[in-house]
C-alpha cells in the first residue's frame, strides 16, 4: 500500500493542496503539487510523482508547468554532474529541482509570496529594452594642403602689367560723305501756285 505523499512532510503537502485548488488547479494536479510540497527540495522523478499522484506522466508535467506559471512552485534543471544536495557523490544525468513558494509560511504571507513570484516571472518574460549600442566615432578625413597664397610686390605686379598685351586702339568711324549730310530740300512749288492763309481758329 503506497504512503499519502511520496515525502514525510504531510503538513507542507495539505497546505500545497489547498493553495494548488483555490489557484485553480484540478485534484489530480493539485495531488501533484502536493507530493512536490512533502519535501523540501524534492528531487524526484516524475514517473515516480505519478505512481504517488495516482495519474499520467502528462498531467504531472502539466500540473508543474501550471504551477510554476501561478507561482506555487519553483523549478530548475540540475547540470550533468552537478552536485544535489545530500548526495555523496556528483550525478551521472540531469535531475529536475522543485520546491514550494510560501514554505514553513502563514497564509497571508505564503499567498504574498506567491504573488511575488508570480510577478516576478510576468517580469522576466516581458521584453527587456535593448542596450544602447556604443558609438563608433569615424575618423575624419584628412583636409587637402593648402598653398600658401603668394603676396606679389609692387615691383612684380609692375612687370606683369608690363608683360600683358596692348589693347587695340579703338577706331573712330569715318563720317559719311557730304551729300549723304545734305538736309533734303522742299520740292519745288510751280509758278501759279497760290498759297492760301490758314483758316481762322474756331
Amino acid at each position: 500500500m503506497l504512503k499519502r505523499y511520496v515525502g514525510t512532510d504531510y503538513l507542507e503537502a495539505d497546505a500545497a493542496f489547498v493553495r494548488a485548488v483555490d489557484q485553480g488547479l484540478t485534484a489530480a494536479r493539485a495531488l501533484v503539487i502536493a507530493n512536490v510540497a512533502s519535501f523540501k527540495d524534492c528531487w524526484t522523478a516524475r514517473k515516480k510523482l505519478a505512481v504517488y499522484a495516482r495519474t499520467s506522466l502528462s498531467t504531472v508535467q502539466r500540473a508543474l508547468n501550471q504551477a510554476a506559471e501561478l507561482g506555487l512552485i519553483g523549478k530548475a534543471r540540475a547540470k550533468l554532474g552537478e552536485q544535489l544536495p545530500g548526495l555523496p557523490q556528483p550525478q551521472t544525468c540531469g535531475y529536475s529541482h522543485r520546491w514550494t513558494i510560501g514554505r514553513g509560511m502563514a497564509a497571508g504571507a505564503a499567498m504574498a509570496a506567491i504573488a511575488a513570484a508570480r510577478v516576478a516571472k510576468i517580469v522576466n518574460r516581458a521584453p527587456q529594452k535593448p542596450k544602447p549600442q556604443p558609438v563608433i566615432l569615424q575618423p575624419k578625413a584628412p583636409k587637402p594642403e593648402q598653398r600658401a597664397q603668394r603676396r606679389y610686390t609692387a615691383a612684380e605686379l609692375e612687370a606683369e602689367l608690363a608683360n600683358l598685351p596692348a589693347e587695340p586702339e579703338r577706331q573712330e568711324p569715318e563720317p559719311p560723305p557730304a551729300w549723304e549730310r545734305s538736309e533734303p530740300s522742299e520740292p519745288a512749288l510751280p509758278a501759279d501756285f497760290e498759297r492760301k492763309p490758314d483758316p481762322p481758329p474756331d
